[in-house]
């Protein structure tokens, strides 16, 4: 019996040793008109720079957006709604099991122009 129990204790550190190691991150942010509304159905693109892979989502209802389980490398952020300028962020780098907050504020114009912004994001310390 002290064996199996030994041996089931084991079992669980080496899982959850396991479980803790993820090579994937998170970006997440808010988008927002210059009034400081929401923005609901905006479409936002992570596009990993090194590789060409992007990865799609849509604004809520609250205007909030999580793309996660991106893996690690250098991306650019793209955010374009009909009746705003489009959005786009450069130079992001995603880290293992970190969360990038990009929060955007979209201008009002045609969807033809765009806001480029070049800049390192800050980390979101949980």
């Amino acid at each position: 019996m002290r064996v199996f129990l030994r041996a089931f204790c084991c079992v669980l550190v080496l899982s959850a040793i396991a479980f803790a190691q993820s090579s994937r991150g998170t970006i997440t942010g808010t988008i927002t008109d210059p009034a400081g509304a929401v923005i609901s159905g905006a479409t936002v693109i992570a596009k990993n720079t090194a590789t060409g892979s992007e990865y799609p989502t849509v604004t809520t209802n609250t205007g909030n957006y999580t793309l996660s389980q991106l893996p690690t490398g250098p991306y650019e952020l793209s955010i374009s709604m009909s009746g705003f300028k489009a959005f786009v962020r450069t130079g992001l780098t995603v880290l293992s099991a970190q969360i990038l907050r990009i929060d955007a504020t979209l201008e009002i114009g045609a969807l033809t122009e765009t806001v480029s912004v070049s800049a390192a994001a800050p980390l979101l310390k949980t």
